[in-house]
């Protein structure tokens, strides 16, 4: 464990757990309680489709990126983004 900076704390990162992991901190005769970690694997994206709607003024018409990615457009412009996984995916968050 590391002292966390500026904080009068410590942090540990778990890195590449293939599976769940029960761990605590030990520090002399003191022992922490015992904490899970629970491990999950999370969809992939297999398609990435892009409809850009760009605005009047440009005079263009829409455009679709099928497979999309990186997202490029003018100002003003809506971008509709359809997105398939390899598995359902309850709560997907585009950021």
């Amino acid at each position: 464990m590391q002292p966390s900076p500026g904080a009068s704390s410590y942090e540990f990162l778990f890195s590449a757990i293939p599976e769940n992991v029960e761990y605590y901190v030990e520090a002399g005769a003191v022992h922490s309680k015992h904490y899970n970690l629970k491990v999950i694997d999370l969809p992939s994206i297999k398609k990435l489709r892009v409809t850009y709607h760009f605005p009047s003024w440009s005079g263009m018409k829409d455009v679709v990126e099928d497979p999309g990615g990186d997202l490029r457009a003018v100002e003003g412009t809506e971008a509709e983004v359809a997105i398939e996984t390899d598995r359902p995916l309850a709560k997907g968050v585009l950021m």
